[in-house]
């Protein structure tokens, strides 16, 4: 019997490859590469999660991130997104498909002020001091 996975491999994440409906994952890193035929330049996320594939970042996924991440792509390493399995409507086919949820992000609390308290200093009895002279 034929497998029909063993000849749709890709090298990118696709849908099928979720098994759950919501998958939350961690930026590793985000990359330009050349994609598709004829090829063009698109962002590509690679995750800590080893078993995943890099995502592509298509116009609306990309628009999801940067709302929710910033313009900034070198400050989105390290922040979780969420990959959401959906069903859509392509061509007039229903299909699976991978829309991203950025959740807000934990943010480091700012460091405490620095309080800085008069010191009382006792007093010096003449007896104490020394002359140096």
């Amino acid at each position: 019997m034929i497998d029909m996975t063993k000849y749709s491999k890709s090298r990118y994440l696709r849908a099928t490859d979720l098994t759950a409906s919501r998958t939350p994952v961690r930026i590793r890193s985000v990359t330009e590469e050349p994609v598709g035929n004829p090829p063009e330049e698109w962002p590509v996320l690679r995750f800590t999660t080893a078993k995943l594939n890099p995502l592509v970042l298509r116009k609306q996924r990309l628009e999801a991130v940067v709302e929710g991440l910033g313009l900034d792509e070198t400050q989105w390493v390290g922040k979780v997104i969420h990959l959401l399995k959906v069903r859509i409507t392509m061509n007039g086919k229903p299909t699976d498909s991978i829309q991203i949820f950025v959740p807000p992000q934990p943010t480091s609390p700012p460091p405490p002020p620095v309080v800085t308290a008069p010191v009382e200093v006792p007093p010096v009895a003449e007896d104490d001091v020394e002359d140096l002279t």
